[in-house]
């Protein structure tokens, strides 16, 4: 049992509130990592195997460590196709603009022409016949000519965005190839990763 007070175990017996420090990145079970820690180190003896210098030191440690273990946690939650190797992402925003004219002329022309005569008679007191005594000829002549313009003219501008999205496979490794390098990525565990970090932090590691 001496033996045991000089392990995390031991000291995790005598007071549960060894991890109390301990902190892990967003989404990340706290618990499993208290219980990877205390499952694979109770065989090793502590370089500190004092309960409060531990307890400190424990969450010294995680917060040290925390930018890099959240970059590791985000890296394993990735999502992206296993066989392809480019993905290119591109936004392009321009200004546009168009202007349009135009004019047309209309001309009108009428003319009107017309004659016409007109006679006056009398008749002599002792006979009934009628004689031409004047005569008016009338010559009416009517013309009208116009011309109408009319123009018009439009503007317009705006602005165009052109999203692009590029990917796939460009030859530079097989998809067999990148399909093995998917399952060598796929066999990293940031807790196993926190597990040696905490071996190699605090426990002499001798069986």
């Amino acid at each position: 049992m001496a033996f045991a007070s000089l392990s995390i175990y031991g000291l995790y017996e005598y007071n549960n509130t060894l991890f109390d420090n301990l902190t892990v990145p967003t989404g990340m079970d706290k618990n499993l990592v208290i219980s990877d820690i205390l499952t694979e180190c109770s065989d090793f003896c502590l370089l500190y195997p004092n309960f409060d210098f531990m307890k400190a030191l424990i969450g010294v440690w995680s917060q040290k460590e925390q930018t890099i273990w959240q970059r590791l946690y985000e890296s394993e939650n990735i999502t992206y196709n296993p066989i392809e190797n480019y993905d290119r992402h591109e936004s392009i925003t321009r200004s546009t603009s168009s202007e349009a004219s135009g004019e047309s002329t209309a001309n009108s022309k009428a003319s009107s022409t017309g004659s016409g005569t007109s006679k006056a008679g009398r008749t002599a007191y002792d006979s009934g016949d009628i004689k031409d005594v004047a005569q008016t000829d009338n010559i009416n002549s009517d013309q009208s000519q116009g011309d109408s313009t009319e123009s018009s003219s439009s503007s317009a501008s705006g602005v165009e965005t052109v999203v692009n999205h590029t990917h796939g496979n460009i030859g530079v490794t097989t998809a067999q190839q990148m399909i093995e390098g998917y399952r060598e990525v796929s066999k990293f565990c940031v807790y196993d990763y926190i597990l040696q970090s905490f071996k190699d932090r605090f426990c002499v590691q001798i069986y």
